[in-house]
């Protein structure tokens, strides 16, 4: 009897065991979903989505800013600013079924008097509307509204430097910003 006794008990301990490492393998995690139902069928399009403009090298004398860069509003000549393309594509007719009529573009980041701060002190990056050489656009708020029309739509924006303080530094001036698209 005894025998069988022992038996019994160690197969009760296997099954002990067996219960308790079960228990510790159990886990549990939490899924969570995200989305926005939305009227607006507009992509932006994967080549607008991560852009780098290059101005590339500009000179701090006449050939590079107006006036030599000499005072605070100098800009960079037109051969040294560079085209921001957002390209927006299957868009639904404008209007239909409450479909937006309008878009504007916001830039957020390193924003310093309506314009993106730079790495370097002494200059900021200006953007001008729709390829205008005059109606500056103050990042502060979104762009002036751009209808849209069913299919692709391209957005055209100018990026120039701007002399923030003098004297006009030498070195680097880059920058980062992101932009949002919103829709009316």
């Amino acid at each position: 009897m005894k025998f069988s006794a022992l038996k019994f008990s160690v197969a009760g301990l296997s099954l002990l065991a067996l219960s308790s490492v079960h228990a510790q393998s159990t886990q549990s995690g939490i899924v969570r979903f995200t989305g926005n139902i939305s009227p607006v069928t507009c992509i932006v399009n994967l080549g607008s989505r991560d852009q780098k403009i290059d101005f590339g090298i500009v000179p701090p004398n006449d050939r590079g800013f107006t006036s030599g860069g000499g005072a605070v509003g100098n800009v960079a000549l037109p051969a040294h600013q560079r085209t921001i393309t957002i390209r927006l594509d299957g868009c639904s007719t404008p209007g239909a079924n409450s479909q937006p009529t309008t878009a504007t573009v916001r830039f957020d980041g390193p924003i310093r008097n309506g314009r993106i701060n730079t790495s370097n002190a002494t200059a900021d990056i200006q953007l001008l509307e729709n390829n205008s050489t005059t109606a500056i656009w103050d990042l502060s708020g979104p762009s002036a509204p751009v209808n849209l029309q069913s299919g692709t739509n391209t957005l055209n924006y100018i990026a120039r430097y701007y002399v923030a303080a003098v004297p006009l530094a030498p070195g680097e001036a880059n920058a980062e910003a992101t932009f949002t698209m919103n829709y009316q």
